[in-house]
């Protein structure tokens, strides 16, 4: 028999799930016609219980006929129902179920908004779904493939299909062996790693769900499953006794150290996560590893780590996996090339040139990311010169927060009018090197005055920075700052004079044009009335604000631009490793 293959777009709002007494005293003891068999409507009630307990959003039809006695008063139901199920794969669904009964036996006004399953809820991302399901008893089990749609902008997400043929006797174990197998192969042969693999057992009398998230963590433990988008495809072969399972895979399986874990060493770990990098190992002489699952997983100021993380053996483990953890003063000690690692971030403000890097590489990393302006290290900025990375760098650097704020503005602004010269200044919070009261340092002065007491003119090279990395403006730029007693988010204040006149609210259109196009997710545009906590995890670089700006004249503007100076930034750290990933593998 052909397959038939489902698409379905699931674009609804999301309802609460469905509760099985209100399902039963709202739709089958009050709604269904008094005419039909008891037996009839036990059945019934008996199934929506299956759809709602199991969370699987459906049933196939031979198995949903089994509940059934074919009488005169069932037969007309149970052939609509098998005409619903033959477009939808055989499966009869929740909402399927709902349309014949409301077409067949309920009259429309007296049906009210009936709740969603959760697994029709968990769906409810657009997410076309296409599966192609067994239609002969022969084919007992189907085995899909789930992943979660990685994050990362700059890797493509690949499509390998591979033919592995599933016997119906064997075990779900037996499965599991076989695609991880497979799995090693391609990571031999094209380094690549399916990070969000999981299998269950969907077809049969009691199926289980695929999206329950229980169910999936003991199945199959390749990495951390989340399942916030699915996206599986089945093939059914030319024998009946197997399938084809299609795997989607990430290429690259990238993996991190950090040494450094202060402020952008902790969030840099959590974007790394979200993004689906692996971080094997985290070195820090100053934090233990029990002190440093509590300053993971409670932050002051972006809330609490939502995942799990715990110590074992002196290691951290994180949603699951291990991360290795080191306490070394000397970078060459760290035994980087034993975990595997390819990048190092340098978070620790201490090791910013290429010399003082070398002990990473010596110690076995491939490359370092500096999360600090460098001397000598190439900078770069995430938007703005990020394809002048060659892949022979072995040290370079991310600039600062302000550069990343400033620079993909001020790039607008000088390919549309031309930048003749601009002043900088930041309004930036305070950050951990200062004091919390008066103390001394005696390299700036009025540094070591409180940081939540006073507002505190200090120097900056994020403004000349922007140089290096648009060397037109090179010479064209300076700036300088004001540290302020707020925690976290600071914003930019350009002063720039321009070559080509423009209304501001010319300008204003081009940035928002740049902010949907090549630099979205990058810098941002907004016109609401906004404050700087607003911005308190936003992951872009740099959100103009529209409505805080102004011009003298036409050639004479200041602009402002808000930025979270520590999750925006450990984004583009993040983002900036993905890339050269993507250079150093040749995808």
């Amino acid at each position: 028999m052909n397959r038939q293959t489902l698409q379905r777009s699931h674009s609804a709002k999301c309802r609460a799930p469905p509760s099985t007494s209100s399902i039963t005293n709202n739709c089958l003891n009050t709604k269904i016609s008094s005419s039909l068999p008891e037996a009839f409507i036990s059945s019934l009630r008996q199934l929506f219980s299956i759809l709602d307990k199991k969370n699987c959003g459906y049933v196939p039809f031979n198995v949903f006929k089994r509940y059934f006695d074919c009488s005169s008063s069932t037969s007309d139901f149970l052939n609509q129902l098998e005409m619903e199920s033959n477009s939808n794969n055989r499966l009869i669904t929740f909402n399927s179920l709902i349309n014949v009964i409301e077409r067949s036996l309920i009259p429309t006004k007296h049906l009210s908004s009936i709740p969603i399953p959760k697994t029709t809820r968990s769906l409810n991302r657009s997410t076309s779904i296409s599966v192609v399901a067994p239609m002969e008893k022969k084919v007992e089990r189907v085995i899909p493939i789930s992943y979660r749609g990685s994050n990362i902008r700059s890797l493509k997400q690949y499509e390998i299909e591979r033919d592995l043929l599933v016997e119906t006797c064997d075990t779900l174990d037996r499965v599991k062996l076989y695609l991880t197998d497979c799995l090693f192969e391609m990571k031999d042969k094209q380094k690549s790693y399916c990070r969000y693999l999981t299998t269950a057992e969907t077809i049969g009398v009691e199926p289980e769900s695929l999206y329950n998230r229980d169910l999936v963590a003991d199945l199959f433990k390749l990495a951390n499953i989340v399942i916030e988008e699915v996206n599986y495809n089945l093939k059914k072969s030319s024998d009946l006794s197997t399938v084809v399972l299609r795997l989607q895979v990430n290429m690259a399986d990238v993996k991190i150290g950090i040494n450094g874990f202060g402020r952008i060493g902790r969030l840099v770990f959590r974007c790394a996560l979200e993004k689906g990098i692996k971080v094997v190992g985290v070195n820090d002489p100053f934090i233990p590893p029990e002190y440093m699952v509590y300053m993971f997983k409670y932050d002051s100021t972006h809330g609490r780590f939502k995942g799990d993380v715990s110590t074992k053996d002196g290691k951290l483990v994180v949603n699951g996996h291990e991360v290795s953890v080191f306490t070394e003063k000397d970078p060459s000690k760290i035994p980087w090339g034993q975990l595997g690692v390819e990048y190092v971030v340098e978070s620790t403000g201490v090791f910013t040139t290429i010399e003082k890097c070398q002990p990473h590489l010596q110690a076995g990393a491939k490359k370092v990311v500096i999360t600090a302006p460098s001397a000598d290290a190439p900078m770069f900025v995430m938007g703005v010169n990020e394809e002048k990375y060659t892949g022979h760098e072995a040290v370079v650097s991310n600039a600062s927060c302000t550069t990343n704020c400033l620079a993909p503005l001020a790039k607008v602004v000088h390919e549309k009018f031309g930048i003749v010269e601009a002043l900088m200044t930041t309004v930036h919070s305070y950050t951990a090197t200062q004091k919390t009261v008066d103390g001394p340092s005696n390299k700036d002065w009025r540094g070591g005055r409180g940081a939540a007491q006073n507002i505190i003119p200090s120097s900056t090279g994020a403004a000349k920075a922007v140089g290096k990395v648009i060397p037109d403006l090179n010479g064209k730029l300076t700036g300088m700052a004001f540290r302020v007693p707020t925690p976290n988010v600071s914003v930019v204040d350009l002063t720039a004079r321009l070559s080509k006149g423009a209304k501001y609210s010319e300008i204003c259109a081009a940035i928002k044009e740049a902010s949907n196009g090549p630099l979205k997710g990058i810098l941002a545009y907004t016109e609401d009335e906004v404050v700087s906590s607003d911005f308190i995890g936003d992951t872009n670089s740099s959100i103009f604000d529209a409505k805080a700006g102004i011009s003298l004249n036409d050639n004479f503007v200041k602009l402002i631009s808000w930025y979270d100076n520590e999750y925006g930034y450990s984004h583009r750290v993040v983002d900036l490793i993905q890339y050269m990933a993507k250079k150093d593998h040749g995808h």
